[in-house]
């Protein structure tokens, strides 16, 4: 859509320059067909297509245009009535009659055979446009980037990327000022054609034109994430987030993961805290756990063993409750060890049960509630992964009951 309403919007630009163009008349025109050329451009302005086309039909029936310059300007002009008025396959049709003539000056028959391209691209016909622009450079002659442009736009459409490249990078180079939706036209040839490297070079480039365009900095580290460099991936993200230009759940979640692979997990998790406070990354349990696993490697446990609890609320299964009883343990909180143990049991679906009953046990032991510690153990015993460790712990568990039996004795 974007590019139709730019090919428009270049069409009714081309039709009022090619207004101006046909009344000048280059030096040959009668005066009799100027004025009448000056009349028929009136009537367009006031948006009388209607006279206008009456009187251009006399004046190459019998009227004032009678060179084949007049005619071809009046072929023109008609066509330009019809751009006005959205009828492309009228205005291309006057067009060609126009160029047919044979008689324009070059800079008059550069905007007539942009004008024709142009239409040609609107209309999808895109080979009719490369056949029309490389014909017209095959003579020799130069056109503007626009028509460059247009070339490499018809040859894209056509999933032809390779051959577009040349024309897309000419009409940069002949631009007289940077334009972003040429520089994005390169940049979809590029990743068409797997290019990443040439690719990330303009990107580089795009960002310095387009400091504030937030999409061409994550573009920019998707791409050098596509190569491999992280380190450069993470360095663009981090600029981007200071100068605060990230702000999608996709990009936030990378500068996390980033930053956590980089070995700065406190970072990581500033980062990903405060997305998840201002509801910019949803508060999934997937979100949650990574924040928790941020905190663990920051070694900011307390942070982490509640970040955890608030994953295992959210998720299906218990396995992050586990987790969190895993987190307790480490801090000797036991009373949250068996909170989150029991709670890990009844959302069940666990991988290694064998270890949240190892769990339970040992929090039974620091509690000295025997009994229950070689239950959990014994259950704990039947489990593959978790055998050997609950047969040490009931050992361990008798021995400690035997010692207390023999001091009451």
């Amino acid at each position: 859509m974007k590019r139709y309403l730019s090919i428009i919007s270049g069409l009714l630009m081309l039709a009022a320059a090619g207004q101006a163009l046909a009344a000048s008349g280059g030096g040959l025109l009668s005066q009799r067909a100027y004025n009448d050329l000056n009349n028929i451009h009136e009537l367009m302005d006031n948006k009388q297509y209607a006279e206008a086309l009456a009187k251009a039909n006399v004046m190459l029936n019998g009227g004032s245009a009678n060179s084949k310059y007049e005619k071809a300007v009046v072929l023109q002009t008609v066509a330009y009535i019809y751009i006005y008025q959205v009828k492309y396959d009228e205005a291309a049709k006057y067009f060609q009659q126009a160029l047919d003539m044979d008689v324009f000056a070059e800079h008059e028959e550069q905007s007539a055979t942009i004008s024709l391209a142009q239409i040609y691209v609107a209309q999808d016909h895109f080979q009719k446009a490369i056949n029309l622009l490389e014909k017209y450079l095959k003579s020799g002659k130069e056109l503007p980037p626009t028509a460059y442009i247009l070339a490499a736009t018809s040859y894209y459409s056509l999933e032809k990327p390779r051959e577009a490249l040349p024309y897309s990078k000419k009409a940069i180079e002949l631009a007289d000022a940077p334009r972003k939706d040429w520089y994005n036209l390169l940049l979809g040839i590029y990743y068409e054609l797997n290019d990443y490297r040439e690719a990330a070079k303009l990107l580089e480039t795009m960002v310095a034109i387009w400091p504030d365009d937030k999409e061409f900095w994550n573009y920019l580290s998707s791409i050098y994430l596509q190569l491999g460099e992280d380190d450069k991936a993470l360095a663009t993200l981090a600029l981007a987030y200071r100068q605060g230009m990230l702000e999608s759940e996709e990009h936030l979640l990378n500068l996390s993961r980033l930053y956590l692979m980089d070995e700065v997990p406190y970072k990581a998790a500033e980062v990903l805290d405060k997305a998840i406070a201002d509801k910019t990354v949803n508060a999934t349990a997937d979100n949650l756990e990574l924040l928790g696993m941020a905190w663990i490697q920051a070694r900011e446990y307390e942070r982490a063993v509640k970040v955890l609890g608030e994953a295992g609320a959210k998720s299906k299964d218990g396995k992050l409750y586990l987790r969190q009883a895993r987190l307790y343990a480490a801090l000797q909180n036991w009373d949250g060890v068996v909170t989150a143990v029991d709670k890990a049991l009844e959302k069940g679906k666990l991988d290694k049960l064998g270890d949240a009953y190892i769990l339970q046990g040992m929090a039974a032991v620091e509690e000295e509630k025997y009994d229950q510690a070689l239950k959990a153990f014994q259950k704990a015993r039947g489990f593959e992964e978790s055998e050997d460790q609950a047969s040490q712990w009931i050992t361990y568990v008798q021995n400690d009951l035997m010692k207390v039996a023999s001091t009451r004795r």
